[in-house]
């Protein structure tokens, strides 16, 4: 019982091998003792390699919460390709990562009008910006909403909603695909400001000015708004124009 492999299988009939050594303890009771968050992080695992038809051998030595450990930085190194390599216009662009958070609460959303830099002028759905090198993508979120609202979150206040990839035809406009992580929060601390790159302001989300804010919001808004989860890719043509997308309502991110 120290050594366990696990054989799943597809629909296709397609298998993925995953071979655990948890060095004294059982699988079971390694599986028992890892958070839920690891848990998660393992099933999300399995279902990538089911798609991807890969073999993956974990070799985990030590205690069971080292083995822990180990798994959850290698889940965190691993690049889970959320989209068919045929879905993008140029798949030889490299990625951007960003995050951000929608803040909302009794029918009401925090939008933030841009003020300065890429698509000043229009409203946005959620505080986002760039995830730093060496910086998780939840961390990153929690950052960018502070500095662009003046709003604190703890990470238990954020529910994962939404993961984008941006590309846009014309290279000039941005030469690389923008993956977009949403988080969701309906409790926070600290009170609303205006920074300098953005100007908070409530909004009922029956009133959502779609037509002032990215062309793509409204494929996907309303549905987060109403607590779905959304994996969506768009390739606009130019600033205003959706020349393709893809967009599908999830159980899990």
């Amino acid at each position: 019982h120290e050594s366990c492999t696990l054989l799943f299988y597809s629909s296709n009939r397609s298998c993925v091998l995953c071979h655990f050594i948890p060095a004294t303890e059982t699988l079971f009771k390694g599986f028992c003792q890892l958070s839920f968050l690891a848990l998660l992080k393992y099933l999300q695992l399995v279902l990538f390699l089911l798609r991807e038809k890969r073999t993956l051998f974990l070799l985990c030595s030590g205690t069971v919460k080292t083995a822990g450990r180990r798994f959850l930085r290698y889940f965190r190194k691993l690049k889970v390709k959320m989209f068919d390599s045929d879905v993008y216009h140029d798949k030889s662009k490299i990625k951007q990562i960003f995050a951000g958070v929608i803040i909302c609460s009794g029918g009401n959303v925090l939008l933030g009008l841009k003020k300065t830099g890429f698509g000043s002028g229009l409203w946005n759905h959620s505080f986002a910006g760039k995830v730093e090198k060496g910086e998780e993508i939840i961390s990153a979120a929690k950052r960018e909403l502070e500095e662009e609202s003046g709003l604190k979150v703890e990470e238990k206040q954020l529910k994962k909603v939404g993961y984008f990839e941006y590309e846009f035809a014309d290279k000039s406009i941005n030469s690389k695909i923008m993956e977009m992580h949403i988080y969701k929060a309906e409790a926070w601390t600290g009170d609303v400001i205006e920074s300098s790159e953005m100007l908070p302001s409530w909004c009922r989300i029956s009133e959502v000015p779609y037509q002032e804010m990215w062309a793509d919001n409204a494929y996907w808004l309303e549905q987060v708004l109403k607590g779905q989860k959304v994996r969506a890719y768009f390739l606009y043509s130019d600033f205003s124009n959706i020349a393709r997308s893809q967009v599908e309502i999830v159980d899990s991110l």
